[in-house]
């Protein structure tokens, strides 16, 4: 409702044509006004948050003892007092001077799911007591409307409160770091300053202040603000989102990671991308859009699951033949990917000429008196056809190689018998078993030769005088082991700056020689002293890092 107070009457008392036609204007333009600004608050809910409060925080405190705690809880009040006579909902994080935990505050605006967030505070400089200007914050880890409304409230404070504008921008401050919706921060003015601080205690200035929110936030929602929907709960790595509004501008957010956002159709839907790097699973949407007009939209927030689809199937089969035996059998273990991202997806699958057992990602499909069987994987789109013959009458081991962290060297059939396994780098093996079940598994972990610890290492080599028989021994034997090296001498500070960084992006492990603590303290890679050490205790040192290291990868 529009409330005059007596604003028009008074303009027909005044005689004569010319002062009849200007007061005719003046009655427009108010009229006009009342009805450009009429609901616009209609059922918005804003939260008022008066800063500090309560025994232990008075906030900002004057020689003279104003409490900021104090202002900001007049200024709440008079503040919802005028946004309810513009048939907003408003509901005060604190309607008494009590402490409210920050946190509290926001959690507060969250759960009503609040138009607006406006947070009251007051500054002071001690440092310069004749500095008086307004500061706005809108919400730094979010993109929404508060944008446009802390450049009104800014130039609001300028008319009201006769405030310079000082900065506005984004603020992280902990009251709206966990805030979901729109919200500022304002502080009108400086209680350091000492007119200023007259000018706090009267109440009527007070009203002023309230006034200047009031203004700023019924213009921001005369705006047409964008309204962005989006229904889905599960989403792939292509999904849309509508606007009420043409955007000019949109972006979008898992988490806090950025995705690809495209404006098409007029501007009125988002095509949002997901990079090929983004990992499946529960993710926190943020959405957001600019109105041609330069109206930020309300933030669409919504929690999703990113199920991507697959776009790539691998396969492993074992044995590589199976014989035509009761009892034979295939192993096939498969792996969904998006991209170079692996899926725990479980994948539709057609057998011809047997049946399937699975489990987990496995697949066994036992002999049934066909000897040619097809195996069709599919998920979505994708899929790939596995062939499978069994042949021959001889049971088989898959033998399945590992080297000491477990990782799959090679795998291959065995028939039986005494069989030496030999593999570049590693210890050479004799295996020799009878085989009684037609299909079996066995795995066999291969231990490294010292070349094979030290093939396609690089190993850099750091010493502080002329190079000794000892260096030079030792850079032989790396190269003969099958490692790559540096050498760097090191003497000045240069240097070591030089080294580290060179060593750092290269090596895998440093030997040093002689104290070099500077450049210790530089390195990110290990590193071993040689000191007082043998050509053969190095090398066995060497290894035994090397080993670590591949260990701990």
């Amino acid at each position: 409702m529009i409330h005059f107070r007596g604003a028009v009457a008074p303009l027909f008392k005044h005689k004569g044509v010319k002062k009849l036609k200007r007061n005719i204007s003046t009655i427009i333009f108010v009229l006009f006004c009342a009805v450009l600004f009429a609901g616009v608050l209609d059922g918005r809910v804003i939260v008022i948050d008066p800063g500090h409060g309560g025994p232990e925080e008075r906030g900002a405190v004057t020689e003279n003892g104003l409490e900021e705690a104090v202002i900001n809880l007049k200024v709440a009040f008079y503040l919802r007092e005028m946004l309810e006579k513009e048939d907003a909902l408003v509901v005060l994080t604190r309607a008494a001077d009590v402490h409210v935990p920050l946190k509290r505050r926001a959690e507060i605006a969250n759960m009503l799911n609040a138009d607006l967030f406006v947070c009251l505070h007051h500054n002071y400089m001690e440092t310069s007591p004749e500095a008086d200007f307004s500061i706005v914050y809108y919400n730094a880890n979010s993109m929404d409307y508060s944008i446009n409304l802390a450049y009104l409230l800014s130039e609001e404070f300028q008319k009201y409160v006769g405030t310079p504008p000082g900065d506005v921008g984004p603020g992280d401050v902990y009251v709206m770091r966990s805030l979901k919706v729109p919200g500022i921060l304002g502080e009108p003015c400086m209680m350091s300053n000492k007119e200023r601080e007259e000018w706090l205690r009267k109440d009527e200035n007070l009203k002023k202040e309230a006034e200047a929110y009031k203004k700023a936030i019924v213009k921001l929602f005369s705006f047409n603000i964008p309204r962005l929907t989006f229904d889905a709960t599960k989403v792939s790595e292509r999904f849309e989102v509508a606007s009420n509004l043409s955007l000019k501008k949109a972006g979008a957010f898992f988490d806090h990671t950025r995705l690809n956002a495209k404006i098409t159709d007029g501007g009125t839907k988002i095509i949002v991308e997901v990079p090929e790097d983004v990992k499946p699973g529960k993710k926190s949407l943020f959405v957001y859009g600019l109105s041609e007009e330069g109206v930020y939209s309300f933030p669409l927030r919504k929690d999703v699951v990113y199920n991507p689809k697959v776009n790539r199937i691998e396969v492993k089969v074992l044995p590589k033949e199976a014989p035509k035996l009761p009892g034979s059998f295939y192993q096939i273990t498969y792996e969904l990917f998006h991209h170079n991202i692996l899926l725990d997806y479980s994948p539709d699958m057609k057998v011809e000429g047997s049946v399937a057992a699975v489990n987990g990602n496995k697949i066994i499909i036992p002999y049934m008196g066909k000897d040619n069987v097809t195996v069709t994987i599919t998920s979505g789109s994708t899929s790939i056809e596995v062939p499978l013959r069994f042949n021959g009458q001889k049971p088989v081991m898959s033998l399945i190689l590992k080297d000491e962290k477990g990782s799959v060297l090679k795998v291959m059939d065995y028939f039986g018998g005494e069989q030496k396994i030999e593999l570049q780098g590693f210890e050479p093996v004799t295996i020799n078993e009878k085989l009684y079940s037609p299909v079996s598994f066995k795995e066999i972990t291969l231990q490294r030769t010292l070349s094979g610890v030290f093939m396609g290492k690089t190993i850099a080599i750091a010493y502080e005088e002329e190079e000794t028989d000892l260096i030079k021994s030792l850079n032989e034997k790396l190269e003969l082991l099958g490692a790559e090296t540096l050498m760097e001498q090191v003497k000045s500070i240069r240097d070591n700056f030089k080294a580290a960084r060179l060593f750092n992006s290269k090596a895998d492990v440093v030997v040093i020689f002689g104290n070099m603590e500077r450049l210790k303290t530089f390195l990110k890679v290990p590193f071993i002293t040689a000191e007082d050490k043998t050509l053969e205790e190095i090398i066995e040192a060497l290894s035994g890092k090397i080993r670590q290291l591949n260990f701990s990868e």
